[in-house]
């Protein structure tokens, strides 16, 4: 009957409505439209040729610009793309770090200008995400920081927690302009600025990674390839950047390193640097930390690592002091093995109520004859 009919019908409809309440979303869940070839997966990644395919594939980590936000799309290069120099935004943020694999084919991505507080050709990496294969030019800059606001910079990344970045070249200048306002920090690295249990191996960095100013009561991490490394692992990484910093706010320190800023638990070996790195501690009670390989290290290990370039930490105002040291700064525990220096060690206080210097580069690191230690001290009134 009608009646029949229309109590099967109504039937069907709830179960069907049921069902589909009932059944998980993963496979429905929308897909970012790509007019290229590839669908974002590890079997079938973006192929990206364009600065405008490179441009969507970050509004869909991002989930920006009206994209489906897919923070583990892979992705591959398949030409060199020139970003002409316009102010990128990077790939992935805090709330959606990047988890994917980011293939550069052996490309080119010339023409990177980032600029902001946390910078890079990607912004975070996640744990998982990958950046390999690749040759980045261009330059990235902190302007400035807000109140006790941290800055990160890198060639690649500003932050890494938990992700790889191999075989990646970086020619681009990394510079902070400024830190003004108190208790802020710049961490800036030739390829990471933070790593944080993180991989970064067999990379190389060209570029000046340069502070010029620190805030009142702020530190600066500055390094040839990462520069902050927070039981992170490097290897076989190589630096011919200079490296330097400046404090000149007060109470304020630096550390700066051919490979790392500063290392905790962190592991660092076959690296070779051989660019300037230089401290100036401007400021009155600021620390000057300068190592060939690391500033200043808080553990971990340090081996088969090499420098060439010269190390150089200067005080020159009121209760300050320098640490320099061929392969370490300033050490604070952990093991360092079968290191070489053969650049200039110098470090000098010009002060008035100097309190004290370190040489930081024991005999055991096979150390050149031309290592020098300079001393300059004003006579306290």
């Amino acid at each position: 009957t009608r009646r029949m009919n229309k109590k099967r019908l109504l039937g069907i409809i709830l179960s069907i409505i049921l069902v589909l309440g009932l059944t998980p979303m993963v496979c429905m869940t929308a897909r970012a439209a790509w007019s290229g070839e590839g669908d974002g997966s590890a079997s079938a990644p973006y192929k990206i040729g364009t600065k405008a395919e490179l441009e969507k594939f970050r509004d869909i980590i991002n989930g920006t610009n009206g994209e489906v936000q897919n923070n583990d799309a892979c992705a591959v290069l398949t030409a060199d793309i020139d970003l002409e120099d316009a102010g990128w935004t990077p790939i992935g943020s805090e709330e959606h770090k990047y988890t994917g694999s980011f293939d550069g084919g052996g490309h080119t991505l010339s023409g990177l200008n980032s600029s902001g507080i946390n910078v890079g050709l990607f912004g975070f990496l996640g744990n998982g995400g990958t950046v390999k294969n690749l040759t980045i030019n261009g330059s990235v800059t902190i302007p400035d920081t807000d109140y006790q606001t941290n800055g990160y910079a890198g060639g690649v990344a500003a932050i890494s927690e938990g992700g790889t970045v191999e075989s990646v070249s970086v020619n681009a200048a990394i510079i902070v302009s400024d830190t003004s306002y108190q208790g802020s920090s710049a961490i800036i690295g030739g390829i990471v600025g933070k790593n944080e249990y993180g991989m970064i191996c067999n990379c190389s960095n060209s570029g000046a990674v340069t502070v010029n100013k620190t805030a009142y009561m702020g530190s600066a991490f500055v390094g040839g390839i990462v520069g902050d490394n927070k039981n992170g692992t490097i290897f076989d990484c190589n630096n011919t950047g200079n490296v330097s910093a400046n404090t000149d706010g007060g109470w304020a320190s630096a550390f700066a390193g051919g490979i790392v800023g500063e290392s905790e638990d962190g592991t660092i070996y076959h690296c070779n640097s051989t660019g300037d790195v230089s401290v100036n501690a401007t400021s009155a009670n600021s620390d000057a930390f300068s190592g060939g390989i690391v500033g200043k290290s808080g553990g971990g290990t340090i081996y088969h690592c090499n420098n060439t370039g010269k190390v150089s930490a200067n005080a020159t105002s009121a209760n300050s002091n320098a640490f320099s040291g061929g392969i370490v700064g300033k050490s604070g525990g952990g093991t360092v093995q079968n290191c070489n220096n053969t650049g200039d060690v110098t470090a000098a206080i010009d002060n008035a109520g100097m309190q004290f210097l370190i040489a930081a580069v024991p005999a055991m690191l096979r150390l050149a004859p031309q290592m020098s230690l300079i001393l300059l001290s004003t006579p306290a009134a």
